[in-house]
């Protein structure tokens, strides 16, 4: 009988402690109403032309390619291009999944410039470092990425050179 009272006073410390982390862990969490809010990190490697134009990254929701289309933009973030290694930050997204493309608008028209075939002229890259095909850009289901905590960091988006070698 001695036992039972040790017993519930420690699964009561126990149960207080499980209560406190939880509600800890749901204050760490920023959320707007009902919807838990996180951030994520787009690291950008190898830009070229730095000083020119600006870097345009944009994030979306589901689509069924990655067109780099900002009407269909989730968000859209636009800077200079200082660095030929950036971190680029969307604060404040609801958790679930995305997709990142980013292109370096060289001549600041707004837009991913392409060729008649439709291949980009200027620098991009997209989420998971994923490949276009020959009938538009890559599939949502290689592009896309799960937001489900308070912040992710993507894999880091290496932007191919399908600009001009030089501007000058």
């Amino acid at each position: 009988m001695t036992i039972i009272g040790p017993v519930r006073h420690f699964n009561a410390i126990v149960a207080i402690g499980f209560c406190a982390v939880c509600a800890f862990s749901f204050w760490a969490q920023e959320s707007h109403g009902n919807v838990l809010l996180g951030e994520i990190q787009v690291p950008l490697v190898q830009i070229r032309h730095l000083g020119q134009g600006e870097l345009v990254v944009v994030l979306f929701e589901q689509l069924d390619r990655i067109e780099l289309e900002m009407d269909k933009a989730f968000r859209v973030k636009k800077l200079a291009a200082t660095s030929q290694d950036l971190v680029v930050v969307f604060s404040n997204v609801p958790y679930g999944e995305y997709a990142v493309g980013v292109f370096h608008d060289l001549n600041k028209n707004g837009k991913l410039d392409t060729n008649f075939f439709g291949f980009p002229k200027e620098d991009m890259a997209v989420s998971n470092n994923a490949k276009g095909g020959p009938f538009g850009g890559p599939l949502w289901q290689q592009a896309k990425i799960q937001l489900a905590q308070s912040a992710m960091v993507l894999s880091t988006l290496k932007l191919y050179p399908f600009g001009p070698k030089t501007t000058e």
